[in-house]
């Protein structure tokens, strides 16, 4: 669409106003009602040409969201080494555990962290500890006190 507006009212305008398009061929073209209207104090000005399609860039993943989860630890490898009946060298890891589960016995030492070891060489034996039957207690039998 055409609008025309004086000369004089588009200096008063800001510099920045003044980009519209000034072609004179539009002046006369076939937009302009009366083209004899026209006179030397007027000028027509047209609008800047917009692009009127514009393109939209989707994502094409949706969106995943965090998570806190997702960090696990390796096993402790806990449990009993040396099984009742084997065979045990001194110095042997018998049972590695958390906590008490296990109590030491005969020729069986406590580590800090609660792992039973050999203090001699023989056979292991378990019992169950007589003031908590839940507990068991770990002996080393040396092969001469078991025959």
């Amino acid at each position: 669409m055409f609008h025309i507006i004086p000369r004089r009212a588009i200096e008063a305008f800001p510099l920045g106003f003044r980009s519209f398009n000034l072609n004179p061929q539009i002046l006369f073209s076939h937009n302009i009602v009366n083209p004899a209207a026209t006179t030397a104090t007027s000028i027509a000005l047209q609008r800047p040409q917009f692009p009127t399609k514009t393109t939209i860039r989707n994502a094409t993943k949706k969106a995943g969201g965090s998570s806190n989860n997702g960090r696990d630890s390796a096993g402790r490898r806990l449990g009993i080494k040396v099984w009742p009946g084997t065979f045990a060298k001194p110095g042997n890891i018998i049972v590695r555990q958390r906590g008490k589960k296990f109590l030491a016995g005969d020729n069986v030492g406590m580590g800090n962290d609660h792992t039973l070891f050999a203090i001699g060489a023989g056979v292991v034996r378990m019992t169950k500890s007589k003031k908590n039957h839940k507990r068991n207690v770990v002996h080393v039998i040396a092969e001469s006190d078991s025959t």
